[in-house]
């Protein structure tokens, strides 16, 4: 039982801090999509695309 506590605790943590970072993405200006990988180190695994100069995340 408190296993599964751990576990939903975790995963609320972790859409949290996701949801932050697709909020502030806006505020990140770039020129091409190898911009947002170097201003965005800790999201090297999804798919970021250079749209009409701010970083916007594909999931």
């Amino acid at each position: 039982m408190a296993e599964i506590f751990k576990f939903v605790y975790k995963w609320i943590l972790f859409v949290s801090l996701f949801l932050v970072i697709v909020a502030k993405e806006d505020d990140i200006e770039c020129v091409t999509d190898a911009d947002c990988y170097e201003k965005l180190p800790a999201l090297q695994r999804a798919v970021m695309k250079c749209i009409q100069g701010f970083c916007k995340i594909h999931i």
